[in-house]
């Protein structure tokens, strides 16, 4: 009883008060070994498993945007962005960490759509 109780008190206040994200609420690429022993890849959510119909959906829309034109103007743009706020503009090092920051994230969306192209 008291699980539960904790459990919906820590749901109350990620989804109405705080708004945090947690590990559940993101879809995850999960590997798992068949019995024949062959690595197979699945996309979880809320601790279950998509449907291949969903992660089949899913595979060709990661491709289709890394390889899109408007990914490639959007994530050169927000490199380029990043380079001139760093080396021309940056005054101290907290703008080199913004900017490294900034970087991190283009190139984890771009990890993301790598990870999910090969589903």
């Amino acid at each position: 009883m008291f699980k539960k109780l904790q459990d919906w008190f820590i749901d109350y206040l990620t989804k109405n008060l705080l708004r945090l994200i947690r590990k559940r609420d993101v879809f995850q690429i999960v590997e798992e070994r068949t019995t024949s022993g062959k690595l197979v890849k699945h996309l979880v959510y809320r601790d279950r498993k998509s449907s291949q119909e969903f992660q089949d959906k899913m595979k060709i829309e990661a491709m289709n945007v890394k390889d899109s034109a408007i990914w490639k103007m959007v994530s050169t743009r927000a490199r380029w962005q990043v380079y001139e706020e760093m080396f021309h503009t940056g005054k101290n090092e907290n703008d080199i960490r913004a900017g490294k920051m900034a970087l991190y994230v283009v190139s984890l969306i771009e990890g993301l759509f790598d990870d999910l192209s090969e589903l």
